[in-house]
């Protein structure tokens, strides 16, 4: 029984490693994807915002 259980954790724990990754990268894409569809530009992107502040102070 404890046999079993051990090797069900195991392959659990080498899924989640297996699907990790792909969630990542579909992440990373549709976060990518969303953005140029939104146009970056925004001025209320955080990203946008620091990039304007960094402009302004130096």
């Amino acid at each position: 029984m404890i046999q079993t259980n051990s090797g069900i954790v195991a392959s659990l724990s080498q899924l989640r490693h297996h699907l990790i990754l792909p969630t990542v990268l579909i992440m990373l894409r549709l976060t990518r994807w969303l953005g140029s569809y939104h146009c970056l530009m925004d001025s209320h992107h955080p990203i946008y915002l620091t990039w304007n502040l960094n402009q302004h102070y130096t």
